[in-house]
């Protein structure tokens, strides 16, 4: 909670400028204080045998920080594409209901424009923390008992009423996708397995030493600010809905539009 509430209040460049800040001060200020307290001479004795172990310390944590950056990544391409299913199945499920019994027609529409409108100016706030809205949550269920208190008579009403059902089932569980991906998909321990990791690895950098002090420093701090910057887009990318970066709410919107127009 108290991250994605960071990540709601801060600015993008700033949210990236401190976490690329601390990790290129932090490798670069280790690398130096070492420079400084063992001596280069005997740090350059180590470059060979630390760097087969930075080798392997490496390569381990660019696998890990890989694999959680294409895990967020193909969750938040796919909570997307909850947002425009759900959109599109309000859409058609609104235009059927014209063909619905009359009886059923006018009040079903009205519980999909509800749903919509609370989706939009209600759930997109709570999802931004994580959390769904219960006012979208009883206004699903008043659309469901109405689409289920429909009683088709005709062929013609018992096939649109089906696909009627279709919709409704495609909405809900559209719902339930986006409410998932916006609690987060990268749990809370492995988070921490990649702050500690990170920390490691950078540290080792500080057991190399080279004859020009600026040159190591700029490879250290490039290395840092890498590491920093992948590791802020996974972090962003975790939290679909939080921040700036979040997911538009531009197909829910139109589907709102398209639904006003067509009353």
């Amino acid at each position: 909670m108290e991250i994605k509430s960071l990540i709601n209040q801060m600015p993008v460049w700033l949210v990236l400028s401190l976490v690329v800040g601390l990790a290129v001060i932090f490798s670069v200020s280790l690398q130096l204080l070492f420079r400084r307290w063992v001596g280069v001479e005997t740090l350059s004795l180590n470059n060979e045998v630390a760097g087969f172990k930075f080798a392997v310390v490496g390569v381990s944590y660019a696998v890990l920080l890989a694999f959680v950056m294409v895990v967020v990544w193909e969750d938040f391409r796919g909570t997307e594409a909850a947002v425009r299913n759900e959109a599109k199945a309000l859409s058609d499920l609104h235009q059927i209901s014209f063909a619905l019994p009359d009886e059923s027609s006018a009040l079903i529409r009205g519980q999909i424009f509800d749903y919509a409108e609370l989706v939009r100016s209600q759930e997109w706030q709570t999802m931004s923390l994580g959390l769904e809205s219960p006012q979208v949550e009883q206004a699903l269920n008043r659309l469901t008992r109405q689409i289920t208190n429909v009683e088709p008579v005709t062929l013609q009403d018992q096939s649109l009423y089906a696909r009627a059902l279709h919709l409704w089932s495609r909405i809900a569980d559209n719902r339930l996708e986006r409410i998932d991906g916006a609690q987060g998909t990268i749990p809370a321990v492995l988070w921490v397995v990649l702050v500690v990791g990170g920390l490691i690895t950078l540290s080792y950098t500080s057991f190399f030493a080279s004859p020009s002090t600026l040159a190591q420093i700029l490879m250290t701090a490039g290395l840092a600010a890498t590491v920093a910057l992948i590791f802020w887009v996974s972090l962003a990318l975790n939290f679909p809905f939080s921040g700036q970066l979040r997911i538009s709410s531009a197909p829910i919107d139109e589907a709102i539009r398209q639904m006003t127009r067509g009353q």
